[in-house]
């Protein structure tokens, strides 16, 4: 009998957003002596299943219908009853409601990840769904100390039945990457002029329209910089078609979805994140871990994160002026983004280990699941 513990990950889909990217890290990370991962996605395939398939990790496609698709749940219950889950940790509201009750039918005990808090801003409904569902399960988890407080003083959940776990990153070797090599690859010409380096998906809440009227405004003064925008999503084609509108061609470069964000980093002179809701973005951490000056929009747990004028600068969302004015200020000032990269890695490397989420969440998932071993082997 295997006796490691199953550990089932929900996610929404298999695209790679940020806490899809998340989970997958923590389900690569898990000690395979003691722990067995899986990961399931009930909104459809993406490129994450490709990494999971190389880490030998299983998955499940569950392909959500439009709307409420009440089949989830039994979908849910089927996979964990079969393939034995001893704890399941679901992130976001939407994988929890359908996942609570098939796994509190089997005895299964959840942790349930948020990973921001402006959904629940926008409706208040969600507020009173997670007032009510969130004490089902064994631990709520928050990803920055921002999201924990929206939860308690917000929506009533009391501290105790909360904990804070930040995102863990790797740190990147800048000394081993060839950015010649790198810049060429990205297409990027001989012009020498800076390159503004963007990771996210091509979504609304990404607000990419306001980082490219920034960006023409930053051309204007700099027609050598280069703006290099690294993901995919729904607003791929209406981005390149708004780029061209506003005379930039080849100046943006969209390349696409990438699995090795971490190499490129090193090749921007400067990282830039226009989102207008966010929780604790992980693109950003990984800039601020290769070392990268950074640039964001003040949303989520970005202020509290680079810390205007201590690890980067911040500037108020949907605003083009201030964001290309930011832009500006750094790439005219070589030791300003020295310092900022510098101390933003330092921040990176001394408080979002990869090492230490990965052993608290081990310790999570042993203590939700001492009681229940112990039953079942009684």
């Amino acid at each position: 009998m295997d006796k490691r513990l199953t550990i089932l990950q929900v996610i929404y889909s298999f695209k790679m957003g940020g806490s899809e990217r998340m989970a997958s890290t923590i389900a690569s990370g898990l000690d395979r002596s003691r722990f067995r991962p899986m990961v399931c996605g009930i909104n459809g395939d993406g490129p994450l299943s490709d990494l999971l398939q190389k880490d030998d990790i299983p998955w499940f496609v569950l392909n959500r219908r439009d709307g409420k698709d009440w089949s989830m749940p039994m979908q849910l219950y089927r996979i964990l009853r079969d393939e034995r889950v001893d704890a399941v940790q679901t992130h976001h509201l939407g994988q929890l409601l359908y996942t609570i009750g098939p796994a509190r039918l089997l005895g299964i005990p959840v942790i349930h990840t948020e990973h921001e808090y402006y959904t629940f801003l926008q409706r208040s409904r969600n507020q009173w769904i997670a007032r009510w569902v969130l004490p089902l399960v064994w631990k709520t988890v928050v990803v920055g100390d921002d999201v924990g407080r929206f939860f308690v003083d917000r929506v009533g959940i009391a501290p105790e039945r909360l904990e804070v776990i930040h995102q863990g990153i790797v740190m990147a070797r800048n000394d081993l990457v060839d950015l010649t090599a790198i810049r060429t690859e990205l297409g990027l010409d001989s012009s020498g002029g800076p390159v503004i380096g963007h990771v996210a998906r091509l979504t609304a809440a990404k607000d990419q329209e306001t980082l490219l009227r920034a960006f023409a405004r930053v051309h204007q003064s700099l027609p050598a910089a280069r703006l290099v925008m690294v993901g995919d999503g729904e607003l791929r084609d209406r981005l390149v078609g708004f780029a061209a509108n506003l005379g930039l061609g080849e100046s943006v470069r969209f390349v696409g979805f990438r699995s090795d964000v971490q190499r490129l980093l090193p090749a921007f002179d400067l990282f830039v994140l226009s989102s207008h809701e966010e929780g604790l973005p992980i693109s950003l951490l990984e800039a601020m871990a290769a070392g990268r000056p950074v640039v964001a929009t003040a949303v989520g747990c970005i202020p509290e994160l680079v810390s205007n004028g201590e690890r980067g600068l911040v500037v108020p969302p949907r605003a083009p002026e201030n964001l290309a004015d930011a832009i500006l200020k750094l790439l005219s000032d070589e030791s300003a983004r020295a310092r900022y990269g510098e101390a933003g890695k330092q921040h990176v490397e001394s408080r979002f280990s990869l090492s230490e989420m990965i052993n608290r969440y081990e310790s999570l998932y042993r203590r939700a699941t001492d009681g229940r071993r112990r039953s079942c082997a009684a």
